[in-house]
């Protein structure tokens, strides 16, 4: 994982030579004025192309690291949505489908596993849920987006405080 991490890292600066070749080629046709502004837009584009990829694939191996650790404690029905907090790090969401007294021991096989992978720096919240079918997945999704933007909130101003 860390090897394709620093490849994904090394090809998204290959967006550079790809908007010099942009400019290259449009700077005879089209002149200084039009050139400039495509081999940017060109290097800009493929740099956030492969973000994107990067995220999918940290996300799609985040959510496989989780699906094991939940797979120890038997077949239980799950959902698990990674979210991307651009400058903060990945917010992951578990919905568990009656894992009943099991959900605690979950929550915490989850942490364990997760402390010891490649994604320890780059989880910023892990929220946890258990609920009594799928039909409620809707209505606990908007309660997480709820709590999450009151803690949200509550971090923001405890870090206003601390700059006081």
């Amino acid at each position: 994982m860390d090897k394709t991490l620093k490849r994904l890292n090394l090809l998204m600066w290959m967006g550079v030579p790809l908007g010099l070749i942009m400019y290259v080629g449009t700077e005879e046709a089209f002149g200084f004025e039009m050139a400039m502004p495509l081999s940017i837009i060109a290097a800009t584009s493929f740099a956030l192309i492969v973000r994107k990829g990067k995220e999918r694939i940290i996300s799609e191996a985040l959510a496989k690291e989780i699906r094991e650790a939940i797979n120890r404690f038997g077949r239980i029905e799950n959902y698990i949505e990674i979210k991307s907090g651009k400058r903060i790090g990945l917010i992951a969401r578990i919905y568990l489908i009656n894992a009943g007294s099991r959900a605690g021991e979950i929550n915490q096989a989850v942490r364990n596993r997760l402390e010891t992978s490649v994604f320890k720096g780059k989880i910023w919240i892990l929220q946890l849920t258990d609920m009594a079918s799928k039909e409620e997945l809707r209505a606990t999704r908007q309660a997480l987006d709820i709590q999450l933007v009151e803690e949200l909130k509550k971090m923001a101003e405890d870090e206003r405080n601390k700059r006081k």
